[in-house]
């Protein structure tokens, strides 16, 4: 279900269930909202992330673990969290359509 870039990670392995590898990613980022469609988006984005060239990466990952905060905060505060996976959805598809010119397959 998870179809990002691909991963550099060392616990990305085939012993992993993808839901499983998802988790260990946003959980290893300290941005787990608990919002399964941002999670998946937060999990996608980092894996993208890997696979582009260094020199963009580091920036381009601070950045958006400042995002992902930030949502992570935004969800704390809910109670019913329809309308942020609504967003984080949206926001997946653009950050998609971003990255896609810098080589990211999603």
């Amino acid at each position: 279900m998870l179809a990002a870039c691909g991963s550099n990670n060392s616990k990305d392995s085939s012993k992993v269930e993808r839901g499983e590898s998802a988790q260990i990613l946003v959980v290893d980022a300290g941005v787990k909202t608990d919002v399964p469609e941002c999670d998946q988006a937060i999990d996608k984005y980092l894996r993208c992330l890997d696979s582009m060239p260094p020199d963009h990466r580091e920036q381009m990952k601070a950045r958006f673990l400042e995002q992902a905060a930030s949502w992570r905060a935004a969800a704390a505060q809910l109670t019913d969290k329809r309308e942020m996976a609504a967003s984080c959805k949206a926001q997946e598809a653009l950050m998609r359509k971003a990255t896609e010119a810098a080589g990211c397959r999603w």
